[in-house]
């Protein structure tokens, strides 16, 4: 979501607003869309860590610091290998009935996605239907693990 779809929602907001006779609100909400323009393609998450900086720069107090880690590694992951390991995953599920595949094959593959980032975990648990949330990336990698593993006991089990 960015900022656009921020000021779209505002809009719409003091539409409703002028038409209910709340004139003043509705015209200070629509002042405010009209000067979010500056930010309009910033996302949403960026536009608070902005507003978060401003206001402590404001009231001169120390301006909060990013973390650099999860964002260097965050960058150092490009689309495709993002696309290649969910490839990865879904293949590993779909393969969870072949009698051939092991345990340890698929902790083999899955050792690739040791370097993604915890968002890029939950996009690829997303991806083969995971829903449960993740404490952090060791949770995740073992959560995906664990759902792939689990897979292909069911299978073996129902076919005794």
């Amino acid at each position: 979501m960015t900022v656009a779809d921020l000021q779209l929602f505002l809009g719409s907001l003091g539409g409703a607003l002028l038409s209910s006779g709340a004139k003043q609100v509705a015209t200070e909400i629509q002042d405010l869309s009209h000067k979010l323009d500056v930010f309009r393609g910033m996302k949403l998450p960026l536009f608070t860590e902005f507003l978060i900086e401003a206001e402590a720069y404001k009231n001169n107090r120390p301006i909060p610091q990013k973390k650099a880690s999860a964002r260097s590694a965050k960058s150092s992951v490009d689309p495709e290998t993002l696309n290649r390991a969910i490839a990865t995953a879904k293949h590993l599920l779909n393969s969870a009935t072949d009698h051939n595949l092991t345990v340890q094959e698929i902790e083999n593959q899955l050792q690739q996605f040791n370097d993604l980032t915890k968002p890029q975990l939950e996009s690829i648990a997303q991806a083969i239907d995971i829903t449960t949330k993740f404490k952090s990336k060791l949770d995740a990698l073992a959560k995906i693990k664990k759902f792939i593993v689990d897979q292909k006991g069911f299978y073996e089990r129902s076919q005794v």
